[in-house]
């Protein structure tokens, strides 16, 4: 495993990366923030539409930059979290971002725009929904399904384009149950968040006992056959979020682009799937009515 840390940049001065705003006219920073932005890579590589984003959504926000370059995603995480806590104090940092290195939000304010979300709606953790990179129009936000009767570990209901255009912008696992068909009543909706683009406040006292990890298991499946179960990162910690009544939600104040052989786009509907594929298995197997 390889493992490099970028140096971080000098939040003092307005702006993200100071070398590269040089011909560019000051702006001068009113807001009290200052936001950790950790870009995790493995290749070290970054879109350069995630670096013009940097720049632009952060210049009215005081950031410190730093990037992450490991093999292992959870680690990379967890490097970029531990060097945002270790400058907690000493800088006076307020906020720590995730964001992917194929991942680019649009708009010239979207920083202050997560922000300001973050604040309306009192949460602790906000995340932009963001497409999976291929043709179905399914996205990395869904609800935990696990708690069905004989389905797999860590099993979850992906949320669609489409699905999600039908919510609040910014929703709970509460109104995202509410909002699509087919949910079962009796089933607690635990809403399952990405870390594309994720924003932590970091001023609350459990941001201390968070660590990233991804979980794999191998177990039989209907047919008795041995199957490979994993739980990403990304939705371990929002079941960690939920167990600990921690406030956050997944959010569409931000339209995103997704970076790979295509650009899958956030802020309109596509995809050939109105409902996660894999859940309708799971209804068809378990009967569960539509709603009425």
């Amino acid at each position: 495993m390889m493992t490099q840390e970028s140096p971080p940049l000098d939040p003092a001065t307005p702006g993200t990366m100071p070398v590269l705003q040089k011909g560019m006219k000051h702006v001068s920073v009113r807001r009290s923030e200052v936001v950790f932005v950790g870009i995790p890579t493995y290749d070290q590589r970054v879109s350069a539409g995630t670096m013009m984003a940097v720049l632009v959504g952060g210049r009215n926000v005081r950031c410190v930059v730093q990037y992450g370059n490991a093999s292992l995603l959870a680690h990379n995480f967890n490097i970029l979290l531990s060097a945002a806590l270790n400058l907690r104090w000493q800088v006076g940092l307020t906020h720590f971002l995730l964001l992917h290195a194929d991942v680019v939000p649009h708009g010239e304010r979207w920083l202050e725009t997560m922000l300001d979300e973050m604040e309306r709606h009192h949460v602790q953790v906000l995340s932009a929904v963001i497409p999976i990179k291929d043709h179905r129009g399914l996205t990395s936000t869904a609800l935990d399904t696990s708690g069905l009767k004989d389905v797999e570990p860590w099993r979850c209901r992906r949320l669609t384009l489409t699905e999600c255009d039908k919510l609040p912008v910014t929703f709970d696992g509460r109104e995202a149950a509410a909002g699509i068909d087919l949910w079962p009543k009796h089933l607690e909706p635990v809403l399952l968040v990405n870390t594309g683009l994720m924003l932590i406040d970091l001023r609350a006292k459990w941001v201390d006992d968070v660590c990233f990890t991804v979980r794999d298991q191998i177990g039989r499946n209907a047919e008795d056959r041995r199957t490979a179960y994993c739980e990403p990162e990304d939705w371990g910690f929002s079941r960690w979020l939920h167990s600990r009544c921690i406030p956050y939600k997944a959010t569409r104040c931000v339209a995103v682009g997704h970076a790979g052989n295509a650009f899958y786009e956030s802020g309109h509907v596509w995809g050939t799937d109105e409902i996660d594929p894999t859940f309708l298995e799971d209804v068809d197997r378990l009967a569960i009515p539509k709603k009425e």
